[in-house]
């Protein structure tokens, strides 16, 4: 799609997650541009790139972002329902006629599509882990021969010493943070779920640190955002979690 949208604008396009990632890309034959093939989520211009998708979001339409060294950039927002799933950014020398812009923005509708279908899909994939790790941070658990055997298809022994981990950060938040950790950047042998707001992760106590310092490197280094969070001490195993959890809440 990317590509076939590049074609027929004459340029450059990038599809971007929540966190100004590089979801998929397209270019026309022959095109070049410094702003397509140096695009960073934390470059110069970022700052003009956020404040043309807020703009975006709000009056549904594209916004040009920037223009530097003769190359545009245009974005647009794309939405699925009343969620914001990303954003498109075009990037093209010259001026674009109304017939092109119109043909950037509808095709941000089939990249919704795309976008969304992906997302509930991983939504499907992960519903045992995330079924999972609520009844366990619930009083009203199930029964615990039932949660172990769940917990074994995912790699996890709650015969073991546990560890439970919350953490809270600005930018995309814990939602965005979830899906990142189950797909793109998964943690062996983790339970992981945005639970009210907050990323919660379950993990035997001996992979704690690590998992404690691949969140960290990421929000850091990926998302450049202020993250807050606290890493329990190690329980016995899952009747201590609702307590443990309400604790750290």
């Amino acid at each position: 799609l990317c590509q076939s949208i590049a074609r027929l604008l004459g340029g450059g396009v990038l599809v971007l997650d929540e966190a100004g990632q590089v979801v998929s890309r397209g270019s026309a034959e022959g095109y070049t541009g410094a702003g397509l093939s140096n695009y960073a989520p934390q470059q110069d211009g970022s700052a003009e790139l956020t404040r043309a998708l807020n703009v975006s979001r709000r009056i549904g339409r594209s916004v040009l972002a920037n223009e530097a060294q003769g190359e545009s950039c245009r974005v647009m927002a794309v939405i699925g329902g009343d969620d914001v799933l990303g954003s498109m950014a075009l990037f093209h020398h010259g001026e674009l006629d109304d017939v092109s812009i119109r043909t950037f923005e509808r095709s941000s509708s089939v990249i919704g599509i795309v976008l969304l279908s992906q997302e509930r899909m991983e939504a499907t994939k992960s519903r045992g882990a995330s079924t999972l790790l609520q009844s366990l941070v619930s009083p009203r658990q199930d029964e615990p021969a039932l949660m172990a055997n769940s917990a074994e298809r995912h790699g996890l022994d709650l015969s073991q010493p546990l560890a439970l981990m919350l953490v809270e950060m600005d930018g995309p938040g814990a939602g965005y943070a979830a899906r990142r950790f189950r797909s793109l950047t998964p943690i062996a042998n983790v339970l992981v779920d945005e639970i009210d707001g907050v990323l919660v992760m379950l993990c035997a106590a001996t992979r704690a640190i690590d998992a404690r310092q691949t969140v960290s490197n990421w929000a850091r280094v990926e998302l450049s955002a202020v993250h807050r969070g606290v890493l329990s001490r190690p329980v016995s195993g899952p009747a201590e979690v609702p307590a443990l959890y309400a604790t750290l809440k």
